[in-house]
């Protein structure tokens, strides 16, 4: 006779009914959740299957080893089959100590003042990203309000301030960059985020410096996600960084000041400042930039929307999306894939019930 283990009836009980709660939750989420909505509107997308740069703007001026198109084009920038195990083309960005930058360039003007964007691309950083010269760091995402500053350092918009975390206020020709700057040994990855704050009577523009740090995982694929929101009224603008399915910044942030309509470059890639800053290695892949009718799972990178998509059939009622991780220190772990599903949902619905 086989004696089966005894069951906690009130243990039963209570899964049965969390689990007809979750299946309920799911089968009430909108179809946007599992399917890429018909109406939303991609402005951009790279993915370099074709195995050439056609359509994609590409910034590295003129500091760079050889102005050669075979040096730009098989050194500089390289497409090449996607490292970490992810099957298709990626864009290789190398530079040697004599480079300043391999960019990657949504152009200025893309982005305008009052709309609303989504944007997703993917890194990965080999463990051996950043050999430093100089300087050490490496800018992999960059933007800033679009101004000829770099022209004509006294026209407009260009007299500036910053107010740093500490609280000390500096000058600043032109825009601040926002931008994502990984560690030296990329286990970190760091996010400057500039919020307008006033102008004053002689016209100079005052923003405020906020930092973030999240982990990061050398020899992975990151896989980020974007939402810019350009309102000029402070209570709509927003600023919104996912990695890897979890929310790492969400800020009531303006971006651009009054007399600015348009963010200026938008870029991806790598960028150390100037020649003789060391040699950097990286690769970018899945840019997709959407505009306020797209969604998250519209310009995530396919192999993650595939996942998510994939689980949609299961209980989860997507919630993680929506609730910011603290980012004060840079030993937080990365969030579980299910702790990832569960703010899908979260933010899509709440998407949803905006456009509504």
């Amino acid at each position: 006779m086989i004696n089966h283990p005894q069951q906690n009836p009130i243990g039963v009980k209570f899964c049965n009914e969390l689990l007809s709660k979750l299946a309920i939750s799911i089968s009430a989420l909108p179809f946007t959740l599992i399917s890429t909505p018909s109406e939303a509107v991609i402005i951009r997308q790279y993915d370099f299957e074709s195995g050439n740069y056609n359509g994609v703007s590409r910034q590295y001026q003129d500091k760079t080893c050889s102005t050669s198109q075979s040096y730009i084009d098989n050194s500089l920038f390289d497409i090449v089959p996607s490292p970490g195990g992810r099957s298709g083309n990626a864009v290789k960005h190398h530079l040697e100590n004599c480079d300043e930058r391999s960019e990657l360039v949504v152009g200025g003007g893309t982005l305008r003042a009052g709309e609303e964007y989504w944007i997703g691309w993917s890194m990965f950083l080999p463990s051996n990203h950043n050999i430093p010269g100089r300087e050490s760091y490496t800018i992999t995402q960059q933007m800033g309000f679009q101004n000829t500053c770099w022209q004509n350092p006294n026209g407009a918009n260009c007299n500036n301030l910053i107010k740093k975390p500490d609280g000390t206020i500096t000058p600043k020709v032109g825009s601040p960059i926002h931008a994502l700057l990984p560690s030296v040994d990329g286990t970190s990855i760091k996010y400057d985020l500039y919020g307008y704050l006033s102008t004053d009577s002689t016209g100079r523009h005052l923003f405020e410096k906020k930092v973030f740090i999240m982990p990061s995982q050398p020899n992975q694929w990151q896989d980020f996600v974007m939402y810019l929101n350009l309102s000029g009224d402070p209570t709509q603008a927003r600023f919104k960084l996912w990695k890897n399915d979890k929310l790492y910044i969400n800020e009531a942030v303006r971006l651009l000041p009054p007399s600015v309509s348009t963010l200026g470059d938008w870029k991806i890639g790598a960028y150390n400042g100037e020649p003789g800053n060391g040699e950097r290695t990286l690769y970018t892949d899945e840019l997709r930039v959407g505009d306020r009718t797209s969604n998250y799972l519209d310009v995530v990178a396919p192999a993650r929307r595939n996942r998510l998509t994939g689980l949609g059939q299961n209980p989860t009622t997507l919630s993680s999306l929506a609730t910011p991780v603290q980012t004060a220190s840079a030993s937080v772990p990365e969030p579980s894939m299910l702790v990832g599903l569960l703010t899908i949902g979260a933010v899509a619905v709440g998407m949803r019930a905006k456009r509504h």
